[in-house]
């Protein structure tokens, strides 16, 4: 004979639950998070304080953010998501957060660092460009392409730290971009829930 507890749960318990944010919506703040310090870096580098180390470490700002976008992607239950998008688990995404965070360190162990921060610009650039993101596809397309020419004019040597730091700003502020309206709607909907 088996015994069956039933753990009841009180409104507070299942108000509490409503109230917090998904596993989602905690993955594109992330993403949210990470881009704009790499953009900020990014910024702060091209204003002429620490370039040299500024770049490498918005290079791993923005690959976290490629992931985090990509963990994000994989929810259960997200809107416009197809079920064999969600079962990859390694796409142009994923593939470039991982490579950015390894150009990133390798170049903060000054490893060449004036050719693998464009190279990372160019990596973040494709998976803009040529992503599974279904979010602003034609914005995230354009800044791709900006973001792929602004490597690949870096690597010729035509001024690589500030185009470098440019198609940085490219690439984080397009993630910005395509984050923002998930996040925006976590945020309101803590507003609704607070006022009532």
């Amino acid at each position: 004979m088996t015994t069956h507890f039933v753990k009841e749960t009180s409104r507070e318990e299942r108000v509490g639950a409503e109230q917090r944010p998904s596993r989602m919506q905690r993955s594109f703040a992330a993403e949210s998070l990470a881009a704009v310090v790499g953009v900020v870096l990014a910024i702060i580098g091209l204003a002429g304080a620490a370039s040299r180390i500024l770049d490498t470490i918005a290079v791993i700002a923005l690959g976290a953010a490629f992931l985090c976008e990509r963990w994000a992607a994989l929810q259960p239950g997200r809107a416009g998501s197809s079920a064999l998008g969600d079962r990859r688990g390694l796409t142009l995404d994923s593939i470039a957060g991982w490579a950015g965070i390894a150009l990133g360190v390798l170049s903060l162990l000054r490893l060449a660092p004036t050719v693998l921060v464009p190279v990372a610009v160019i990596i973040f650039g494709a998976a803009l460009a040529f992503g599974a993101g279904e979010r602003w596809r034609s914005a995230r397309t354009v800044a791709g392409v900006v973001a792929i020419v602004l490597g690949i004019l870096a690597l010729a040597r035509i001024d690589p730290r500030t185009l470098s730091l440019i198609g940085l700003i490219v690439v984080g502020g397009a993630l910005v971009a395509t984050a923002a309206r998930p996040v925006g709607a976590m945020f309101a909907g803590h507003r609704r829930r607070a006022a009532a």
